[in-house]
């Protein structure tokens, strides 16, 4: 698969919002290519994920959930080592990640986001994921 990424085969395309799921859907779809999605597991995949079903965007062959054992609700964040992306956080946001994460009651933005809301600092889920994004693509990128 590694080959296949570097080679240009396989392209990871961040969505950036399952809200936008079904507009991504019809944009690749229109350009020939096959897709796989990758979706957290929480209410609003669901639902997004039924939108585009109804609409013929997307077959249940096409998609798989972002699963964690013992949680009710996850995304694909949960499934990264917190070494991917804890320096980059504390040091563009200024806040102290610790064993904070740790834990399975809650998914991992609504983790983080107390962490934030803890230290007096502002959540912005949206650039919190684009600055875990950039490290994990620095990752493979190296690797």
């Amino acid at each position: 698969m590694h080959k296949a990424i570097k080679n240009g085969i396989i392209c990871i395309y961040p969505i950036n919002g399952v809200a936008k799921l079904q507009y991504n859907l019809s944009l690749l779809k229109s350009i020939i290519c096959n897709i796989h999605c990758l979706l957290d597991n929480d209410g609003e995949a669901i639902r997004a994920l039924e939108t585009a079903k109804s609409e013929a965007l997307i077959s249940s062959a096409d998609y798989t959930f972002t699963n964690v054992r013992g949680m009710a609700e996850s995304e694909f964040e949960d499934l990264l080592s917190i070494d991917v992306y804890k320096k980059r956080l504390e040091d563009d946001f200024g806040i102290t990640i610790g064993n904070s994460l740790n834990g399975k009651k809650h998914k991992w933005s609504e983790r983080l986001k107390i962490v934030f809301q803890s230290q007096g600092t502002d959540w912005s889920k949206e650039k919190v994921i684009d600055a875990v994004i950039e490290q994990l693509v620095k990752r493979v990128q190296k690797s």
